[in-house]
Protein backbone atom coordinates (compact mmCIF):
# COMPACT_ATOMS: atom_id res chain seq x y z
CA UNK A 1 0.00 0.00 0.00
CA UNK A 2 1.33 3.42 -0.96
CA UNK A 3 1.07 6.13 1.67
CA UNK A 4 0.65 9.58 0.21
CA UNK A 5 1.07 12.60 2.45
CA UNK A 6 -0.04 15.01 -0.25
CA UNK A 7 -3.68 15.81 -0.77
CA UNK A 8 -5.79 17.66 -3.27
CA UNK A 9 -7.71 20.81 -2.37
CA UNK A 10 -10.83 20.47 -0.27
CA UNK A 11 -14.22 21.84 -1.31
CA UNK A 12 -14.97 24.74 1.03
CA UNK A 13 -18.25 25.96 -0.43
CA UNK A 14 -21.03 24.85 -2.76
CA UNK A 15 -23.73 27.17 -4.03
CA UNK A 16 -26.74 26.21 -6.13
CA UNK A 17 -28.11 29.20 -8.01
CA UNK A 18 -31.39 28.96 -9.92
CA UNK A 19 -31.53 31.24 -12.95
CA UNK A 20 -34.65 32.05 -14.95
CA UNK A 21 -35.33 34.28 -17.88
CA UNK A 22 -37.43 35.25 -20.83
CA UNK A 23 -36.48 33.91 -24.23
CA UNK A 24 -37.24 34.65 -27.87
CA UNK A 25 -39.12 32.08 -29.94
CA UNK A 26 -36.17 29.79 -30.67
CA UNK A 27 -37.08 26.96 -33.00
CA UNK A 28 -35.76 23.43 -32.86
CA UNK A 29 -36.66 20.15 -34.52
CA UNK A 30 -39.55 19.62 -32.04
CA UNK A 31 -41.07 23.09 -32.40
CA UNK A 32 -40.50 26.24 -30.37
CA UNK A 33 -38.77 26.50 -27.03
CA UNK A 34 -40.91 27.91 -24.26
CA UNK A 35 -41.05 31.64 -23.65
CA UNK A 36 -39.03 31.10 -20.47
CA UNK A 37 -35.87 29.21 -19.63
CA UNK A 38 -34.59 27.97 -16.28
CA UNK A 39 -31.18 26.65 -15.33
CA UNK A 40 -29.46 25.63 -12.10
CA UNK A 41 -25.84 26.69 -11.66
CA UNK A 42 -23.47 24.84 -9.33
CA UNK A 43 -20.54 26.89 -8.04
CA UNK A 44 -17.84 25.08 -6.04
CA UNK A 45 -14.96 26.79 -4.25
CA UNK A 46 -11.92 24.89 -3.02
CA UNK A 47 -9.21 25.50 -0.43
CA UNK A 48 -6.76 26.53 -3.19
CA UNK A 49 -9.05 29.45 -4.11
CA UNK A 50 -10.31 27.95 -7.37
CA UNK A 51 -13.92 28.11 -8.50
CA UNK A 52 -15.56 25.31 -10.51
CA UNK A 53 -18.87 25.79 -12.32
CA UNK A 54 -21.44 23.33 -13.68
CA UNK A 55 -24.99 23.77 -14.91
CA UNK A 56 -28.15 21.75 -15.39
CA UNK A 57 -31.71 22.37 -16.56
CA UNK A 58 -33.98 24.21 -14.16
CA UNK A 59 -36.69 22.67 -12.04
CA UNK A 60 -37.36 21.75 -8.46
CA UNK A 61 -36.13 18.12 -8.50
CA UNK A 62 -32.73 19.13 -9.87
CA UNK A 63 -32.48 22.14 -7.56
CA UNK A 64 -33.42 20.13 -4.46
CA UNK A 65 -31.06 17.26 -5.37
CA UNK A 66 -28.16 19.71 -5.63
CA UNK A 67 -29.03 21.58 -2.43
CA UNK A 68 -29.38 18.26 -0.57
CA UNK A 69 -25.89 17.29 -1.80
CA UNK A 70 -24.17 20.30 -0.19
CA UNK A 71 -23.42 18.59 3.15
CA UNK A 72 -22.00 15.55 1.30
CA UNK A 73 -19.76 17.68 -0.91
CA UNK A 74 -18.36 20.34 1.43
CA UNK A 75 -15.17 19.24 3.15
CA UNK A 76 -14.32 16.57 0.57
CA UNK A 77 -11.15 16.49 -1.52
CA UNK A 78 -11.65 17.21 -5.19
CA UNK A 79 -9.81 13.96 -5.94
CA UNK A 80 -12.82 12.10 -4.49
CA UNK A 81 -14.97 13.19 -7.44
CA UNK A 82 -16.10 9.72 -8.51
CA UNK A 83 -17.25 8.77 -5.02
CA UNK A 84 -19.08 12.09 -4.54
CA UNK A 85 -20.84 11.80 -7.88
CA UNK A 86 -21.78 8.18 -7.15
CA UNK A 87 -23.14 9.06 -3.67
CA UNK A 88 -25.35 11.85 -5.01
CA UNK A 89 -26.48 9.72 -7.95
CA UNK A 90 -27.53 6.75 -5.81
CA UNK A 91 -28.84 8.81 -2.89
CA UNK A 92 -32.54 8.58 -3.78
CA UNK A 93 -32.41 5.96 -6.50
CA UNK A 94 -34.94 3.50 -5.02
CA UNK A 95 -37.57 6.21 -4.52
CA UNK A 96 -36.84 7.50 -8.04
CA UNK A 97 -37.45 4.05 -9.53
CA UNK A 98 -40.70 3.74 -7.55
CA UNK A 99 -41.83 7.14 -8.81
CA UNK A 100 -40.80 6.26 -12.37
CA UNK A 101 -43.29 3.39 -12.34
CA UNK A 102 -45.97 5.99 -11.58
CA UNK A 103 -44.96 8.19 -14.52
CA UNK A 104 -42.44 10.48 -12.81
CA UNK A 105 -39.06 11.21 -14.39
CA UNK A 106 -37.17 12.05 -11.20
CA UNK A 107 -34.36 9.58 -11.98
CA UNK A 108 -33.57 11.33 -15.27
CA UNK A 109 -33.75 14.72 -13.57
CA UNK A 110 -31.32 13.60 -10.86
CA UNK A 111 -28.89 12.46 -13.55
CA UNK A 112 -28.92 16.07 -14.80
CA UNK A 113 -28.19 17.28 -11.26
CA UNK A 114 -25.28 14.87 -10.91
CA UNK A 115 -23.90 16.04 -14.25
CA UNK A 116 -23.82 19.66 -13.02
CA UNK A 117 -21.90 18.59 -9.90
CA UNK A 118 -19.51 16.45 -11.94
CA UNK A 119 -18.79 19.32 -14.36
CA UNK A 120 -17.95 21.66 -11.47
CA UNK A 121 -15.67 19.02 -9.90
CA UNK A 122 -13.91 18.41 -13.23
CA UNK A 123 -13.44 22.16 -13.55
CA UNK A 124 -11.70 22.21 -10.13
CA UNK A 125 -9.56 19.18 -10.96
CA UNK A 126 -8.45 20.70 -14.25
CA UNK A 127 -7.43 23.91 -12.50
CA UNK A 128 -5.55 21.98 -9.81
CA UNK A 129 -3.66 19.94 -12.44
CA UNK A 130 -3.17 22.89 -14.80
CA UNK A 131 -4.90 21.21 -17.76
CA UNK A 132 -8.13 21.80 -19.68
CA UNK A 133 -11.04 19.59 -18.61
CA UNK A 134 -10.87 17.81 -21.99
CA UNK A 135 -7.55 16.29 -20.87
CA UNK A 136 -9.33 14.60 -17.95
CA UNK A 137 -11.87 12.83 -20.18
CA UNK A 138 -11.22 9.71 -22.23
CA UNK A 139 -8.25 10.08 -24.58
CA UNK A 140 -8.10 13.88 -24.08
CA UNK A 141 -8.63 16.68 -26.55
CA UNK A 142 -9.65 15.30 -29.94
CA UNK A 143 -10.07 18.38 -32.15
CA UNK A 144 -9.59 22.12 -32.23
CA UNK A 145 -12.88 22.99 -33.85
CA UNK A 146 -16.24 21.30 -34.31
CA UNK A 147 -18.85 21.82 -37.00
CA UNK A 148 -22.27 22.24 -35.39
CA UNK A 149 -25.82 22.45 -36.60
CA UNK A 150 -27.23 25.88 -35.74
CA UNK A 151 -30.95 25.24 -36.03
CA UNK A 152 -31.62 26.59 -32.53
CA UNK A 153 -30.85 30.05 -33.82
CA UNK A 154 -33.84 30.28 -36.13
CA UNK A 155 -36.35 32.64 -34.58
CA UNK A 156 -40.07 31.95 -35.00
CA UNK A 157 -42.82 34.53 -35.44
CA UNK A 158 -43.74 35.41 -31.87
CA UNK A 159 -46.88 37.23 -33.01
CA UNK A 160 -48.50 33.87 -33.89
CA UNK A 161 -48.93 33.03 -30.19
CA UNK A 162 -50.05 34.80 -27.06
CA UNK A 163 -46.98 33.59 -25.13
CA UNK A 164 -44.67 36.39 -23.91
CA UNK A 165 -41.70 35.71 -26.20
CA UNK A 166 -39.05 38.41 -26.53
CA UNK A 167 -38.45 39.85 -30.01
CA UNK A 168 -35.56 38.62 -32.15
CA UNK A 169 -32.69 36.68 -30.63
CA UNK A 170 -32.97 38.33 -27.24
CA UNK A 171 -32.62 36.58 -23.92
CA UNK A 172 -32.91 38.10 -20.47
CA UNK A 173 -31.88 36.24 -17.34
CA UNK A 174 -32.40 36.93 -13.70
CA UNK A 175 -30.89 35.04 -10.80
CA UNK A 176 -33.68 33.77 -8.58
CA UNK A 177 -31.61 32.98 -5.52
CA UNK A 178 -31.99 32.20 -2.81
CA UNK A 179 -34.97 30.27 -4.09
CA UNK A 180 -38.18 31.07 -2.25
CA UNK A 181 -39.46 28.36 0.07
CA UNK A 182 -41.47 25.84 -1.92
CA UNK A 183 -40.21 27.40 -5.14
CA UNK A 184 -41.23 25.60 -8.30
CA UNK A 185 -40.53 26.30 -11.94
CA UNK A 186 -43.78 28.20 -12.48
CA UNK A 187 -43.08 30.51 -9.53
CA UNK A 188 -39.60 31.15 -10.87
CA UNK A 189 -41.17 32.28 -14.15
CA UNK A 190 -43.60 34.53 -12.30
CA UNK A 191 -40.74 35.99 -10.25
CA UNK A 192 -39.38 37.61 -13.40
CA UNK A 193 -42.25 40.05 -13.82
Amino acid sequence: MINNTQSTPVITDMKVIPVAGYDSMLLNIGGAHGAYFTRNLVVLTDSAGHTGVGEAPGGEVIYRTLVDAIPRVKGEQIARMNRLVHDVHTGNQSSDFDAFGKGAWTFELRVNAVTALEAALLDLQGQFLGVPVAELLGPGKQRYEVTVLGYLFYIGDRTKTDLPYLPGGNRQARVVSPAPSGCNEQRRHCALG
